[in-house]
C-alpha cells in the first residue's frame, strides 16, 4: 500500500472505530478487539484484531452522561507514549434520539453548540495537567430572550474567570 492510501485507510478505520462503545485507556489487544467487532462500529474481525495490534485507546468521552450525543476517542499507536495522536469523533449514531435532536439543531442554528461545548470541555480535560481538572470548563445556554451563548462556568480550568 502506498504511504498516503494507506494513511487514509487508518484515518477511515479511526473514523469506525469512533463507533465503539466501553473504551477505555490500557485495553488489551484482545478488549480492544472484541469492542471494535463488537456493536456500531462496522468493524471486520480481522480489521479489529490489526487496528488493536497498531493502535491504544488514550481516551474516550463519557457519553452516557452527554444528553446532546457528543462522542469522541483518542488513540496513538501502541506502544508509543509520545508521537501522534488520533482523535475521531463519532457522527450520528443511529440508535441515539439524542444525536437526531443534536442533528436537527444544526438545521436550525448552523450547528450543533452543546456538542462543542461537549468537544472543548473533553479536549480541556485531555491538555490539562493531572490532578488541574476538576469538569466542565464551558456550556451552552440561552437566556429568557432566546439569545444563545457559551458562559464559562469556571469550574474546570484554572484561572478561568465565571460569567
Amino acid at each position: 500500500m502506498s504511504e498516503n492510501f494507506e494513511q487514509l485507510f487508518w484515518q477511515a478505520v479511526f473514523s469506525r472505530a469512533a463507533y465503539a462503545t466501553g473504551l477505555s485507556s490500557g485495553m488489551t489487544d484482545s478488549q480492544l478487539s472484541r469492542a471494535l467487532a463488537e456493536g456500531d462500529s462496522l468493524i471486520s474481525q480481522s480489521l479489529a484484531r490489526e487496528f488493536a495490534a497498531r493502535y491504544e485507546v488514550v481516551a474516550q468521552s463519557d457519553d452516557s452522561n452527554n444528553p446532546d450525543g457528543f462522542s469522541a476517542v483518542v488513540f496513538r499507536e501502541r506502544g508509543v507514549t509520545s508521537g501522534p495522536l488520533y482523535f475521531a469523533i463519532r457522527g450520528t449514531q443511529v440508535t441515539s434520539p439524542n444525536d437526531y435532536l443534536a442533528d436537527g439543531l444544526i438545521v436550525a442554528d448552523g450547528a450543533a453548540f452543546t456538542q462543542i461545548a461537549e468537544m472543548s470541555n473533553f479536549i480541556a480535560q485531555l491538555t490539562t495537567p493531572v490532578g488541574q481538572f476538576t469538569g466542565p470548563a464551558i456550556r451552552y445556554n440561552n437566556d429568557e430572550d432566546g439569545l444563545e451563548y457559551f458562559e464559562s462556568i469556571g469550574a474546570g480550568l484554572p484561572g478561568l474567570a465565571t460569567v
